[in-house]
């Protein structure tokens, strides 16, 4: 039996409205495969009543719409909520030995716009503990011998071995491009702020997202029109000028950064990435080369000192008394934080609109749409005590810019590796747009 299994959003939503029964049914498939592979994949934080709660609550949904049409837009949607959400009902844990009293509070504003919207929640996903190193028990899909990735573990690994029809993650560094592309899914994280941390236990105030991770572009869209405020169906124009009607041949420029930021990825992903613009580059869109991120390591430095200072800062009111429930990687993050000052801090927040300016500038120079590289350094490592490195990833969340990974090709050892795609900030219309374009071109020949 094969443990990846995803379903495709809109084929979930079009079963569930198919007879009366049918959500039903849906669930009771949902949790059959939850039965035969959760054993390896362990996605999922335990949770002994999870069938008797989600046939209660399809059974309340059901008849809240009963004869009430038309059904809301995401009715029956199966969703997996990562560990750091609020969710009425749950506890919360941060994927820490942490007492959960610490983390309780108001429901997540993105678990009630899902909610709203008709989705059920199939459970709480497993993350990597506060969302940074320390990994969870959770397996990829692809090879139950390798890591999914992290912190949004639990959350790629149920969508791609089909647990859930969708989930909610969380981005500070990469941690929902790169477990989706271990995983071989779609991850989109959205321009910083548009989508609410509201409910979310953070790890930086300054970096946190929200976003999806899907079986494909199409689920991201149906998700983002709910949790993006606001949304637009229609063209939309960024601040950079660049509009999604009536491109010229110029507008369907694809940037791709400095070789000193392409020069963290390995051989196989740098390999896969080209083959992947190779077959953008003969569909008709052109390639133009770039010095952007040539400044990458003072990126890197900036964003790790910024992040690890407000990580010191949320622990601030319990690290101290609960220190021996920390690992040791987190301990020494909370450590690092203290020691940035707040000179330090205050020039590494204010480099997010630094360098978010300077994509703009250049995208604007060069006629570039979006910027195309690598989703991660490497395929996923094999063992599940890491998860792999996020630093292809980093520059585009410390600019809070939208950014999308689409399963791209397979490493010799045949595991799944991404293409990340990123537009300017609040383009994500346009971003998602491309991305169903994209999709089926670097899409891989085989798996």
């Amino acid at each position: 039996m094969s443990l990846v299994a995803a379903v495709g959003v809109s084929e979930a939503l079009q079963r569930v409205r198919e007879s009366a029964d049918a959500l039903h049914g849906e669930i009771e498939r949902v949790l059959t495969r939850i039965a035969e592979v959760e054993p390896t994949v362990r996605a999922f934080i335990d949770e002994p009543e999870r069938r008797q709660r989600l046939v209660s609550e399809a059974a309340a949904l059901k008849a809240e719409h009963s004869g009430k049409p038309p059904l809301p837009p995401l009715y029956g949607l199966l969703v997996g909520v990562k560990d750091l959400f609020r969710v009425n009902g749950f506890e919360t844990r941060a994927g820490s030995r942490l007492p959960a009293e610490l983390f309780v509070g108001q429901q997540a504003g993105a678990v009630t716009r899902l909610l709203d919207a008709g989705a059920l929640v199939v459970g709480k996903t497993v993350t990597t503990e506060f969302a940074y190193f320390t990994p969870g028990p959770t397996r990829n899909p692809w090879n139950p011998d390798h890591t999914p990735g992290g912190s949004s573990s639990g959350s790629a690994a149920a969508v791609a071995a089909g647990l859930c029809h969708a989930a909610l993650g969380t981005q500070t560094i990469g941690s929902i491009i790169r477990p989706a592309a271990f995983c071989g899914i779609v991850g989109y994280k959205p321009s910083f702020g548009r989508i609410s941390t509201a409910g979310v236990f953070p790890f930086s105030v300054s970096a946190d997202h929200v976003g999806i991770l899907t079986a494909d572009v199409a689920g991201a869209v149906r998700l983002a029109s709910v949790l993006c405020r606001p949304w637009s169906h229609k063209a939309v124009k960024s601040e950079s000028g660049i509009t999604s009607r009536g491109h010229t041949a110029r507008r369907h420029l694809i940037g791709v950064p400095s070789e000193r930021y392409l020069a963290q990825a390995d051989a196989t992903a740098c390999r896969s990435f080209e083959r992947a613009l190779a077959r953008l580059e003969a569909s008709g869109f052109g390639v133009v080369r770039s010095e952007l991120l040539d400044d990458i390591d003072q990126v890197n430095a900036a964003h790790n000192d910024m992040i690890a200072a407000e990580f010191a800062q949320v622990h601030a009111a319990f690290f101290d008394k609960h220190r021996k429930r920390y690992s040791d990687k987190s301990v020494e993050l909370v450590l690092r934080g203290r020691d940035v000052d707040s000179e330090r801090l205050a020039r590494t927040r204010k480099g997010r609109s630094v360098l978010r300016e300077r994509v703009t500038q250049e995208s604007r120079r060069l006629g570039v749409t979006l910027w195309a590289s690598p989703a991660t350094a490497s395929a996923a490592p094999r063992g599940i005590e890491t998860t792999g490195s996020p630093v292809l990833n980093l520059p585009w969340t410390y600019a809070g810019l939208p950014t999308i990974t689409l399963p791209c090709g397979f490493s010799d050892d045949h595991l799944p590796l991404g293409f990340q795609l990123t537009a300017c900030y609040d383009n994500d219309e346009l971003l998602l747009r491309h991305a169903a374009q994209f999709e089926p071109l670097v899409s891989p020949a085989d798996g």
